[in-house]
C-alpha cells in the first residue's frame, strides 16, 4: 500500500473510532479532543533489485490526545482498544505497543498515547 493510501486508510479508521480531529503534522495542535496526529515516521525498502527496491513500506507515528482528567486512563485504553479492533477488521494490522504519557496543549492537561503502524 503506498504512502497516501495507507495514511488515508488510517485516518478513516481513526474517524470510525470516534476521533473528533485528525491532523497530519506534529507541528499543529488540535482544537478539539479527542484528537489524533498521523505523522510519517520512516520508509523502508523491500525486495532489493540491484541498486533500488521493488517496494517500500511506510511506517506512521500515531498520537491520540485526550483530556487528562480522573478517568483519562480508562478513556484512552478504551479508545485504543476500539482503534485496534477497527485496524484489525479493516486493514489487518494490530497495535503492538502503546506508550502513554502526560503533556500540556494550550495550558490544558492532556494524556497522549503514541503507537506505530
Amino acid at each position: 500500500m503506498n504512502f497516501i493510501k495507507k495514511r488515508d486508510k488510517i485516518i478513516e479508521i481513526l474517524e470510525l473510532s470516534g476521533i473528533n480531529e485528525i491532523l497530519k503534522s506534529k507541528s499543529n495542535f488540535p482544537d478539539t479532543l479527542p484528537a489524533a496526529i498521523v505523522s510519517l515516521a520512516n520508509r523502508q525498502g523491500k525486495n532489493k533489485i540491484d541498486f533500488c527496491f521493488a517496494e517500500h513500506y511506510f511506517k506512521f507515528d500515531i498520537y491520540i490526545v485526550i483530556d487528562d482528567d480522573q478517568t483519562a486512563d480508562e478513556k484512552i485504553i478504551k479508545l485504543i482498544d476500539n482503534i485496534d479492533q477497527n485496524l484489525q477488521k479493516h486493514i489487518f494490522i494490530a497495535i503492538e505497543n502503546v506508550e502513554l504519557y502526560h503533556s500540556m496543549i494550550n495550558a490544558k492537561n492532556v494524556k497522549i498515547a503514541k503507537f506505530y503502524l
